[in-house]
């Protein structure tokens, strides 16, 4: 890939318009456009030192490392602010939404019986059952498949078209990549004393797997927005 190519796969014109998506579509927006501004510093300090072309050197690769684990913070910002301002309306209005807060509130009966307790003599049972099950769903990181799968059943999503398992799956190096980064430092296992190497990162496996988290999340907010957006017109038109 050329210096002058590292540019990310720009974000829809429209990310939505509900209310409750906004602090999640200004998230992905401020992650997209740091993650594009690193992107930025690299390509210039190769073009500086007329390396166009070519393999990157350690300190590009840091580079590149910082893209990833800013790409994936963005992912985790977005889904949770996503989580925490959609959840409270659809967990009301929406069945799927709602059928994940019973599985949930069966789990606090048979794993968590003091938090159940809790619930059931607070002064509002249904509304503390589900600021329980925004907080348990909002309180780890999302770094993993099978964390966005929690979230889009939590959310009430189908799991067709861009939301399907497979294209969530589609995602396990890209996770692998930022979790071996943020924990690890991008260190190998060493094979001796003194063995530091880090997992190679190139140009063009780390934007493509920038633009897989991004459009995933893209994803996640379209189509939430679109759901609000129904639910909202249904309730409008039931009055």
């Amino acid at each position: 890939m050329n210096a002058d190519k590292l540019t990310l796969a720009p974000l829809p014109a429209s990310l939505g318009d509900a209310s409750h998506t906004l602090q999640a579509r200004r998230r992905l927006e401020s992650s997209h456009q740091t993650v594009q501004g690193v992107l930025n510093g690299l390509r210039d300090a190769r073009l500086n030192r007329g390396a166009s072309r070519g393999t990157p050197r350690d300190t590009d690769k840091d580079l590149l490392r910082a893209a990833i684990a800013f790409a994936g913070a963005g992912v985790d910002a977005t889904l949770k602010a996503l989580l925490r301002d959609a959840l409270p309306t659809l967990v009301l209005e929406h069945g799927k939404s709602g059928s994940a807060v019973k599985a949930f509130a069966k789990m606090l009966f048979d794993e968590e019986p003091k938090t159940a307790l809790k619930v059931l003599v607070s002064g509002d049972p249904t509304r503390k059952l589900h600021d329980e099950f925004v907080q348990h769903r909002t309180k780890g990181s999302l770094q993993a498949t099978s964390d966005l799968k929690q979230a889009r059943a939590a959310l009430g999503l189908s799991a067709t078209g861009p939301l399907s398992d497979d294209s969530i799956d589609a995602l396990e190096m890209a996770f692998a990549a930022r979790n071996q980064i943020i924990h690890e430092l991008d260190l190998k296992t060493p094979s001796g004393r003194g063995d530091w190497s880090k997992h190679s990162r190139t140009m063009t496996a780390s934007v493509s797997q920038i633009d897989q988290l991004f459009a995933i999340t893209v994803a996640f907010v379209q189509t939430t927005d679109k759901l609000l957006e129904t639910l909202g017109r249904s309730a409008s038109t039931a009055r």
